[in-house]
């Protein structure tokens, strides 16, 4: 029969899947409250660069709307979508397109609605994943990718050369990104076709209806011109040739020559100049460079695209928009404009009113979202009559919602607005929340002054009493009237005098706080705390007198209390044995027992400014620091130092640390107690214990000689049994009868099995005693060479066995070797009569320990006798069925124990057994050594 073997690893790979984080993000994480549409216009005509800085926007499904797309392309985008090259804006968070220009549309072969909402990847641009991690690894390290070419596939499957740029842009606090791709396909054809004709490539230069240049980067000397620079120029192609390109460009030779620098070792490749025609008029161009090879020459090849007439729509765009900037934007009040039933531009001002972050959580949403339920049905009539009537509709009160859903009232205008070349609601709103506030509040400060346990009297400054609320009357049993027919405030004053030191006092622009003795009605005196102050207008004119009285008569019998319990404290301290101690955070003793200073021997004022490492021996400074670290961490700590006295005098102290709140804050408090008579018993059982392991050597050398002999002295009648025994089977075999011959094959048997238990007695007893060496054992291996041994003793035997892959432990390799043979051993023998048997060797995890386990579908065991298993000469199976002495098993748990493990078992009569063992070799490592 085949053997089958199946080994398997306790550690599967998983395979990995790098997905860039910048252009796809993972599906379905979204943020609450930031799935809001993109606001497209109005553009502040400022764009800013930001890099990386490491914080994703969770904004997604941004979408544009029809009214917005048309302002947008009427402002900022119309630059945008005359730009000669391919250009995309993409949402930073999705990786979608949300505008593309009409360029992008040529050179994919996609059109405006297949390219929006979709990504690069969606459509299967890229031909190469190397180019896109490239310019995602340059985002990510500078915040931006220039000049990287790139191929790229188009809808119909041609592949497309271009440079492509890309970098953030922030637009009204959204974050996207801004690509732009310049299609140099047939610049790569061309240059192709240079090397394979000179002629063909001398012909599309000429013919090329793009302006080019081929420039010496050197004399700055223009080699070459096509007929399109002719054309454009104002000059022939002859005079052209004969010209420096500094007579073109209007920069200064200099710096003309450092730009062709950048080109020729493509560090730049895109220029925007300044060109002068033969007419004397300058026109704005767009450069494109690139290094190429004339005559064995590196040389310059330009390409100029004129820009003079969409720069001079760009920035009469940046004019207009800047314009509309300064008037809404700035404006003090809040701004918006509906269109229909939606947002289509909000302004600063609107953003704070209703606690928006960015124009994206309101542009495109009902503004009736953000009405209040009661006045819905009243703005909802006045935008109706707005929009029937066309009409302004005159300042009212209305309240509306934030998006945090807080209600804010507001007063609110609105007039006709033509917007987008349709017919809108120009709607200005002013907060009138904090006037709302400030009215609310005057009732609830009523209300809380009534409501107070504070006895609140308020007089003028005459000191005539006109108020005062609930708890004052209880406080003292007057009513104002009352209070005021006796002469007011001052009457409840204990002592006159007092209560004009009180009044003169706030009279002149102080405070007044303090302890006072005052009368109730029923002429019951008792102490008050006072805190008296002016009442001021805005000018800051003295109008008004207040004054908030706090009976402290309870407060006073609580100090008493406090004072008493404090010396009762104090007390308890200073009758304890030991020395008690409180440290502060700053490692200052705050408190000590008598005990304390007088066995250090320091006064009060000295240890008042000492720390616990002033009483200790220097060499254990760290201990205690550590110690203390520990206690303000919130640990118990309990640790031996010795400690010093002021004279000298050193003695061994047992201290112990905890933490508490003390006075209201943090402090570690503690107790030390004398421990020299303990030292002084360790010390002792010390000796006594070396002077028994002594003994115990001696004993244990008299037993192993003892343990020898026996072995000896028993072997050899037992070599004599057996060897008479053998001489009788083979020379009387035939003339004893069955019943003689089965007598003496047991007595062989018998020797024979005595020898055995002799043999693994020997063993137990030398496990014990054999020093170990501990060293990084490969578990896996040693099983697997054990199994191989194991095969080969059974070769036809049908078996899975699985041994975990990388299993290392600190052992000792001749000892563990030794439990592993007798464990798997043991589940070899026991699966013997399993059709398929199984044995597994591997690892796992109980209370946060790796444990080690071989697990087989053998015979298993009764639990109930479980703790029979690893006593020497224990056996649950019948030696005729299962042969052994009984003594393994006892082996391995003396090894395991030497190892500082542990080992137990579980199984199931007819279901297998399981053995586990645990090794704890580091800490024998660490003892050794």
């Amino acid at each position: 029969m085949k053997n089958k073997t199946k080994i398997t690893s306790a550690k599967k790979k998983r395979a990995k899947t790098t997905s860039p984080k910048i252009f796809l993000p993972p599906k379905g994480k979204k943020e609450k409250g930031k799935n809001k549409p993109v606001r497209e216009f109005p553009f502040s005509g400022k764009i800013s660069v930001q890099p990386i800085t490491g914080k994703k926007s969770n904004i997604s499904k941004r979408k544009l709307t029809n009214n917005n797309l048309s302002e947008y392309q009427k402002k900022f985008p119309l630059t945008f979508q005359l730009n000669p090259n391919a250009m995309a804006i993409t949402d930073f968070a999705t990786s979608k397109f949300i505008d593309v220009n009409k360029a992008f549309i040529r050179l994919t072969g996609y059109s405006r609605k297949e390219a929006i909402g979709k990504s690069s990847f969606d459509l299967n641009m890229w031909t190469n994943p190397k180019d896109r991690e490239k310019i995602i690894n340059e985002l990510k390290m500078t915040g931006k990718s220039k000049g990287t070419e790139i191929m790229v596939r188009r809808k119909n499957g041609d592949i497309l050369t271009m440079i492509f740029s890309i970098q953030f842009i922030d637009i009204h606090k959204n974050r996207y990104l801004l690509s732009i791709a310049q299609d140099i396909t047939e610049r790569k054809q061309m240059e192709e076709e240079l090397w394979k004709s000179r002629e063909n490539y001398r012909k599309l230069f000429e013919e090329h209806s793009a302006i080019k240049l081929i420039i010496d980067p050197e004399t700055g000397m223009i080699l070459d011109a096509n007929q399109a620079a002719a054309n454009f120029y104002g000059w022939t192609r002859n005079e052209i040739k004969k010209m420096k390109i500094w007579q073109i460009n209007i920069l200064p030779p200099e710096e003309v020559k450092q730009e062709m620098k950048k080109a020729l070792t493509q560090e730049k490749f895109h220029f925007d100049f300044r060109h002068r025609r033969a007419d004397g008029s300058i026109r704005d161009v767009d450069v494109y460079s690139s290094k190429t090879e004339m005559n064995g020459k590196d040389v310059l090849h330009s390409i100029i695209h004129d820009v003079t007439e969409p720069k001079k729509i760009h920035e009469e765009l940046k004019k207009s928009e800047t314009n509309f900037r300064l008037l809404a934007e700035n404006a003090p009040d809040a701004i918006f404009i509906r269109t229909g039933r939606n947002f289509v531009y909000v302004n600063n001002a609107t953003l704070r009113l209703f606690g928006a972050h960015s124009v994206s959580q309101l542009i495109d949403q009902p503004v009736m979202d953000r009405i209040h339920p009661d006045s819905k049905e009243t703005v909802g009539e006045r935008m109706r009559l707005l929009d029937e009537n066309r009409t302004a509709i005159p300042l009212t009160e209305q309240r509306y919602l934030k998006l945090d859903g807080t209600a804010v009232d507001f007063e609110v205008s609105g007039v006709p607005f033509i917007y987008q070349n349709r017919e809108s609601s120009l709607v200005f709103i002013r907060d009138i929340s904090e006037r709302k506030k400030a009215e609310k509040a005057l009732i609830l400060i009523k209300k809380a002054v009534e409501s107070t346990s504070e006895a609140i009297g308020m007089s003028d400054p005459e000191a005539h009493h006109f108020y005062h609320n609930k708890a004052f009357s209880e406080l003292f049993g007057y009513t104002p009237e009352e209070l005021e027919s006796l002469g007011g405030g001052p009457h409840i004053y204990a002592s006159k005098e007092i209560a004009r030191e009180v009044f003169d006092t706030i009279m002149r622009g102080d405070s007044w706080y303090g302890e006072l003795d005052m009368t109730s009605k029923s002429g019951r005196k008792f102490p008050v705390l006072l805190l008296a102050d002016a009442i001021k207008d805005e000018s800051g004119k003295i109008i008004g007198l207040i004054g908030l009285h706090t009976d402290i008569f309870k407060h006073k019998k609580a100090e008493e209390a406090i004072l008493h319990e404090r010396n009762f404290n104090q007390a308890i301290m200073d009758v304890l044995p030991g020395l008690f101690y409180v440290i502060g955070t700053d490692g200052l003793f705050i408190k000590w027992n008598k005990n304390f200073r007088e066995i250090s021997g320091y006064s009060d004022n000295e240890l008042a400014s000492m720390t616990p490492f002033d009483v200790v021996l220097k060499s254990e400074i760290s201990v205690g620091q550590r110690a203390l670290e520990k206690v303000f961490d919130g640990k118990y700590v309990l640790f031996e130092a010795h400690f010093v006295s002021k004279n000298g005098t050193t003695r061994p102290y047992l201290f112990t640390g905890t933490k508490l709140i003390y006075e209201g804050k943090p402090c570690a408090v503690g107790i030390g107690i004398d421990i020299s008579e303990r030292k002084k018993a360790e010390e002792e059982i010390r000796i006594l214990n070396e002077s028994l392991e002594q003994r115990v050597r001696e004993r244990t050398t008299e037993l192993e000689a003892f343990s020898y002999s026996v072995s000896h002295d028993l072997r050899a009648p037992l070599r004599t049994i057996e060897g008479f025994g053998l001489a009788l089977m083979e020379d009387y075999e035939d003339k004893l009868d069955p019943r003689a011959q089965s007598h003496l094959q047991r007595i062989r048997k018998a020797t024979k099995n005595m020898a055995e238990l002799i043999e693994d007695m020997l063993k137990l007893f030398k496990i014990t005693r054999t020093e170990m060496d501990v060293i990084k054992v490969n578990l896996s291996g040693m099983a697997q060479s054990i199994m191989d041994e194991l095969w080969k003793s059974q070769p036809n035997r049908h078996a899975d066995i699985i041994i975990a892959e990388s299993l290392q432990d600190m052992a000792d390799p001749r000892l563990i070797r030794i439990v592993l043979e007798n464990l798997l051993d043991n589940a070899w023998k026991f699966t013997g009569k399993q059709e398929k048997a199984r044995i597994e060797f591997g690892s796992t995890k109980i209370d946060n320990e790796k444990v080690y386990f071989i697990r087989d579908n053998g015979v298993g065991f009764d639990m109930e006798y479980a703790n029979k298993l690893f006593s020497p000469f224990q056996r649950l199976h019948s030696v005729d069925e299962y042969p052994g002495t009984g003594i393994g098993l006892a082996i391995i748990k003396r090894i395991i124990h030497r190892h500082n493990g542990k080992v137990w078992a579980e199984g199931k009569p007819g279901h297998g057994a399981t053995f586990y063992f645990t090794l704890q070799s580091d800490h024998i490592r660490h003892q050794l050594i």
